[in-house]
C-alpha cells in the first residue's frame, strides 16, 4: 500500500454485484489511484448479464437476492475462494461493501490471508439494521463487532454519518465521503467521446412547452414508486413518461402492467452502461428520484445514483421532502422536493413547473460540471490509511 512519499496503493475489493452500477464505479475509480486492484465479487440475475469486468476479478459465483438464509453457503464458499486465491498483494487497502463482505474480508485477514487497513463501504443502510426487532437488535450488535476491526468507514451520503454510524453504532474512527459522482474520463470510450460527455451540448437544451417528459432512470426498486408514477401519468396524459432500466422487486411482465393502458409511457427498456446515459437523459426534462422501497428513515438518508447521473446532464430532479436528496437539490436549487402524495406531485407538474423551470434548468446546467463530476474522493481514503491525517496503524476499539 501507500507509503508518505506517495507511492500508488494496492486494492483489494469486495463487491456484492459484479455488474452493479456501485461497483463497477468503484473499481474504476481505485485503477486510477491504485497500482494492483483485485476484486472479489457475486454476481446477480438481475440486470446486465452478459457484463465482463475489465479489472482483475475473482468471481464468488452467483448469491441469491434477499434470502439470508439461502446465502449463508454462497458466503462460506466466498471465503474458502479468498483463502485459496494465490499470489494476492500483501499488504492492501482492504474495501467490503455491506455487512456479509465485510466479515468475509475481516475472516481472511484474522486467517493471515489478507494483509492492510479494513475499510467499511456503506452506499445504503438496509431497514433490517433498524428497529427493536430482536433481529435489527442482533444484526447492530454483530455490525458494531466488525466495525472495531475497520481503520474507516466510506460512506456515500453524509446522513449514514450523522443519523447512523456516529450516534447509533457509535462509530469513532474516520468516516469518509465519497460520493456517487460520474467521471467522464471513465464513460468515455475513446477521445472524441469524452470530449462529447464533457461538453455543455450534452445537456437537453430546453423542454417542450407542450411536453414535459418525465423520466425514472436505472434500477426500479419500487413498487410503490412505480404505482405512484402509474397514477401520475393517468392524471397528466399530457407528461410523458420515459422508463430506462429494469425492475428489480418483479418480473418484467409484472411491471409493465403497473403501466398497462396508458400511451403516454415509454419502456426504454435496459441499456448499456455506462454510455447509455448520453442517449437516455438527452431525452428527459425531469429527473423521477422517489424511491419509496425502504420502510423507516433509511430510505431518506442515501444519495442515489439518479441524483448524480441526472445532474451530470444537467436534469432537474423531483424527489421526495424531508430527505438527504431534498437537502442536496434544494442548496443548489436544482429541482423541486415535494411528498410523495398523488396532490403534491400534480400541483407541482402543472402550477409550479412552468413558471419555475427555466430558473431551475439554468442552475442545474450550472451545476452540472462541478458537482456531479468526480473529484478524486478516494485520495482522502488513501491519506487517511497512509497515517497522513492522524490514522495509527491498526484497527482498534470504537
Amino acid at each position: 500500500m501507500a507509503d508518505a512519499r506517495g507511492t500508488r496503493p494496492d486494492f483489494i475489493y469486495f463487491g456484492p454485484d459484479v455488474a452493479e452500477t456501485g461497483t463497477r464505479r468503484r473499481l474504476a475509480q481505485l485503477r486510477q489511484v491504485g497500482t494492483r486492484v483485485v476484486g472479489f465479487t457475486f454476481a446477480r440475475h438481475n440486470y446486465h448479464q452478459d457484463f465482463v469486468p475489465d479489472w482483475e476479478n475473482v468471481s464468488f459465483g452467483v448469491i441469491p437476492s434477499g434470502r439470508y438464509g439461502r446465502r449463508l453457503g454462497a458466503l462460506a464458499r466466498a471465503l474458502v475462494t479468498v483463502l485459496r486465491r494465490p499470489g494476492l498483494p500483501r499488504p492492501a487497502i482492504i474495501i467490503a461493501r455491506n455487512l456479509d463482505l465485510l466479515a468475509i474480508a475481516l475472516a481472511a485477514r484474522l486467517l493471515g490471508r489478507l494483509e492492510g487497513p479494513l475499510v467499511y463501504e456503506v452506499l445504503d443502510v438496509r431497514g433490517v439494521l433498524l428497529g427493536t426487532s430482536p433481529v435489527a437488535r442482533l444484526l447492530r450488535f454483530v455490525e458494531r463487532r466488525l466495525l472495531r476491526q475497520c481503520d474507516a468507514l466510506i460512506v456515500s451520503s453524509p446522513g449514514f454519518e450523522t443519523r447512523y454510524f456516529r450516534p447509533i453504532q457509535g462509530y469513532r474512527r474516520p468516516i469518509i465521503l465519497v460520493e456517487n459522482r460520474l467521471n467522464p474520463a471513465a464513460l468515455a470510450a475513446s477521445r472524441q467521446a469524452e470530449g462529447d460527455w464533457r461538453a455543455a451540448g450534452r445537456t437537453k437544451p430546453g423542454r417542450d412547452p407542450d411536453r414535459l417528459v418525465l423520466g425514472w432512470v436505472g434500477a426500479f426498486r419500487c413498487a410503490r414508486s412505480a404505482a405512484l408514477l402509474a397514477t401520475i401519468a393517468r392524471r397528466l396524459p399530457q407528461v410523458g413518461i420515459l422508463l430506462a432500466g429494469v425492475p428489480t422487486y418483479c418480473d418484467r411482465d409484472s411491471f409493465r402492467r403497473t403501466f398497462e393502458g396508458l400511451p403516454n409511457v415509454v419502456f426504454h427498456g435496459e441499456f448499456p452502461y455506462p454510455g447509455g446515459l448520453y442517449e437516455v437523459y438527452a431525452q428527459i426534462d425531469l429527473n423521477w428520484g422517489f424511491d419509496l422501497s425502504k420502510k423507516g428513515d433509511s430510505g431518506r438518508w442515501l444519495l442515489p445514483n439518479r441524483l448524480y447521473e441526472g445532474g451530470f446532464f444537467g436534469v432537474p430532479m423531483l424527489t421526495e421532502s424531508d430527505s438527504e436528496t431534498a437537502t442536496y437539490v434544494e442548496r443548489l436549487g436544482i429541482g423541486w422536493a415535494v411528498p410523495p402524495e398523488e396532490e403534491a406531485i400534480v400541483d407541482l407538474i402543472t402550477r409550479r413547473l412552468p413558471a419555475e423551470y427555466t430558473a431551475v434548468k439554468a442552475a442545474a446546467v450550472a451545476a452540472m460540471d462541478t458537482a456531479f463530476t468526480d473529484n478524486n474522493d478516494l485520495q482522502a481514503v488513501v491519506r487517511v490509511l497512509t497515517g497522513q491525517q492522524g490514522l495509527p496503524g491498526g484497527a482498534g476499539a470504537t
